[in-house]
């Protein structure tokens, strides 16, 4: 089974090379500015990005969605280090829940979803970082159409806050990441980011939009899938 995630993944890099746009049209709403760098994010052995779709009724997909990913950025990558030992913090949100709304700029009547929340990252690697809000795979109705996942990573500047923001029995739902970055302005800059797109359709089945976003040129029109 590895070596058919290995092909598929292969078949993806002739195509043209994976944009942020379609994250980047939420981002913006959010004032998070569109060109920020790719982040390396890995399920497996390959980097994922937006040629990317994870097929949930896929077994191979969903078990490589079953663990959270390994998130790396190379040190420097950001400009010169604040201090010696600069930390790092990252999102995962699904802002599609429960279905994308209209041309993905605005969240779904659900999202954003939070997926995981990770502080204190050093040294280029998130796994040396502190876990806040565990990591909770994908897990889409076969109605949900196709879902992004977007990773954004900042650069900690000073102590900022998460008081009301990760507590209570559905903090996940809605999550105000709005107010959270209003809140943090002056602890956290925005370095980079990366997503990847999933959906509960079987393989073969027409995803959600993607072709007018492919015709648009928000995304390659040749995607691996897993």
């Amino acid at each position: 089974m590895p070596h058919l995630v290995t092909f598929l993944l292969a078949t993806a890099t002739h195509a043209a090379t994976p944009t942020l746009d379609d994250a980047a049209l939420w981002l913006n709403t959010l004032g998070v500015r569109a060109d920020l760098p790719r982040l390396s994010v890995r399920y497996g052995s390959d980097v994922q990005g937006s040629d990317t779709t994870f097929r949930l009724k896929s077994g191979e997909g969903h078990e490589l969605l079953q663990h959270a990913p390994t998130v790396e950025w190379e040190e420097g990558a950001f400009g010169t280090p604040q201090h010696e030992s600069e930390k790092f913090f990252l999102l995962m949100l699904d802002p599609d829940a429960p279905a994308r709304a209209d041309d993905g700029s605005l969240s779904g009547s659900a999202g954003p979803w939070l997926h995981w929340l990770v502080a204190n990252g050093k040294h280029g690697s998130l796994s040396t970082g502190q876990t806040v809000v565990s990591y909770m795979p994908p897990d889409l109705p076969e109605t949900g159409g196709t879902h992004r996942y977007i990773f954004l990573l900042f650069r900690q500047l000073k102590p900022g806050t998460l008081s009301g923001y990760v507590a209570g029995p559905t903090f996940r739902r809605k999550w105000d990441v709005a107010g959270f970055l209003r809140d943090n302005a002056g602890a956290l800059e925005p370095v980079a980011c990366n997503f990847f797109y999933a959906t509960a359709e079987r393989i073969g089945g027409p995803m959600d939009g993607a072709a007018g976003r492919a015709d648009s040129g928000l995304m390659p029109p040749v995607k691996s899938e897993l």
